[in-house]
């Protein structure tokens, strides 16, 4: 169900099931409108997807494939109606995102370790569905430390902000090879939120696996200042 009528439509509902699992709403820069995601995980890499420079788009349970034969369906519903009435036992399965690169379309299915090793079939989705053209990446919990989800949530306020280029070059300059974002808001007056927003944009990077984002975390304008936020294997 969709939450924002801005919001692509899903390919199943999404809901809260009792005390286990929290349905989360969130707006993110790259999927329109405000998006429902089943667990914190889909939530972190929702965020994640939505800072890494690599993605164009990507939209949540964007469809159903029927993983026997590869024929793709709108819905769940959907797949059910097609498959109605006949012995055929259809195998439905709706990967948790979409993901639109340069490069072309990858899907990406989360699960935590915990649920793979009580359900290791999840294993053998991404070479089923290489059988029908189709790139599924499976990602697990340790792709987000908790340091690193606390880092992008922080972040992913300042994807939107806007600022000019001369601002742009004004953070790169100040921070030169190296520099700490304390002394860049002490010594030089640079606003912390425009220090944020450059890292959250690429501009400048920051570590964002080790510790949490403060004044002692040093940033740069380096040339592979992308790689903190280029977390994921697509």
């Amino acid at each position: 169900m969709r939450v924002d009528k801005q919001a692509d439509p899903v390919a199943r509902t999404i809901h809260k099931r009792g005390q286990m699992k929290k349905a989360h709403n969130i707006s993110l820069k790259k999927s329109p409108g405000i998006i429902k995601l089943e667990t914190r995980l889909e939530t972190s890499m929702a965020i994640s997807l939505s800072l890494d420079p690599r993605v164009m788009t990507f939209r949540p349970q964007p469809m159903t494939i029927e993983m026997g034969t590869g024929r793709v369906f709108a819905t769940k519903a959907h797949l059910h109606r097609s498959f109605e009435g006949l012995e055929y036992k259809s195998r439905p399965y709706t990967p948790d995102f979409e993901v639109t690169l340069e490069t072309g379309i990858v899907f990406i299915e989360t699960k935590h370790s915990r649920l793979i090793e009580r359900s290791p079939d999840a294993l053998e989705y991404p070479s089923i569905l290489k059988n029908y053209g189709l790139r599924l990446v499976l990602v697990d919990e340790t792709f987000f430390p908790e340091v690193f989800c606390q880092n992008i949530r922080l972040l992913h306020p300042y994807q939107s902000c806007q600022f000019s280029s001369a601002e742009q070059r004004m953070v790169a300059s100040a921070a030169g090879m190296a520099a700490t974002i304390g002394e860049l808001t002490t010594n030089q007056q640079i606003p912390q939120n425009l220090i944020l927003a450059a890292i959250a944009q690429g501009v400048l990077h920051a570590e964002l696996h080790e510790s949490r984002l403060g004044v002692k975390t040093l940033i740069s304008a380096q040339e592979n200042r992308h790689i903190s936020l280029e977390r994921l294997p697509l």
